[in-house]
């Protein structure tokens, strides 16, 4: 949703006023919501550079530790104001349970949801699965590692203990993909930045290229790094159309201030 405000408002009272809004009536959403999120339009927040990390093949953790690492590169040029990664699904653990090895070990599910419970597992947002049927899970604790969990005791029967491990396949997997990042049709993930006030913005972009350059000699094989959006090549265009509006012989001063704010505005 897109929320307008008349002229003689003062959009940031305004924007408080939205914020306020949406806590008094948070308590009366779905709790299944997956998110709720407030972006102020500015102008200053506008990307100036997007780039693709694209691959068919590349494991999505793969491609977010690239993406990260890119972002934090990014990050660091003088100038920007702030980089982000997109279109990356959130990494979770994944529990197939087999119904047949959790019968021959007497186990139930039960038994393995309390037994991750009891364990106190910090477990990044996973699931269990059990044939057609899926169980979230919602943990908080202290492992580390797959290991870790797919050692964790479910129970013991006529003196043998049976682990995690003996009834279920414990993996590395991501959460429901609500949206799919493509670049020309392709699977990708993006990365974004944008300037703060007052910068050259093509100081900033060159920036910006050489850490893609640098950046891009050392990705691995099946991924590769397109630049997609560039803000500076639409300023460069409307700034050789205000060199040719002022040249114009019959280009009256008041015409070329009005150009002038034109571009200005478009920046």
């Amino acid at each position: 949703m897109q929320v307008e405000f008349h002229w003689d408002q003062d959009p940031d009272d305004k924007y408080e006023d939205v914020i306020r809004e949406l806590n008094r009536i948070r308590g009366q959403l779905p709790a299944d919501l997956a998110g709720l999120e407030v972006r102020k339009a500015s102008s200053g927040l506008v990307n100036i550079v997007q780039v693709a990390l694209v691959s068919e093949d590349a494991d999505y953790r793969e491609l977010k530790d690239l993406a990260e690492e890119l972002r934090d590169s990014i990050e660091t040029v003088a100038g920007v104001r702030r980089s982000e990664a997109w279109a990356i699904p959130q990494p979770e653990v994944r529990i197939a349970v087999d119904l047949e090895r959790m019968g021959r070990a007497g186990v139930t599910l039960g038994q393995v949801e309390l037994a991750l419970r009891g364990e106190n597992a910090s477990i990044p947002g996973g699931s269990v699965d059990v044939g057609l049927r899926k169980y979230n899970l919602k943990t908080s604790g202290s492992y580390e590692t797959l290991d870790e969990i797919a050692e964790t005791v479910v129970t013991s029967r006529d003196g043998r203990i049976v682990k995690l491990r003996d009834v279920a396949e414990v993996g590395w997997n991501t959460a429901e993909v609500r949206y799919t990042g493509r670049f020309k049709g392709e699977r990708a993930v993006f990365v974004t930045a944008n300037a703060k006030d007052g910068v050259d913005v093509f100081a900033v972009r060159n920036g910006i290229y050489e850490r893609l350059d640098r950046f891009e000699r050392a990705l691995p094989d099946g991924v590769r790094l397109e630049r997609g959006f560039d803000q500076t090549r639409n300023v460069q265009h409307r700034l050789g159309r205000l060199g040719l509006d002022s040249r114009s012989p019959s280009a009256s001063c008041c015409s070329r201030c009005c150009r002038w704010a034109y571009a200005r505005r478009s920046w």
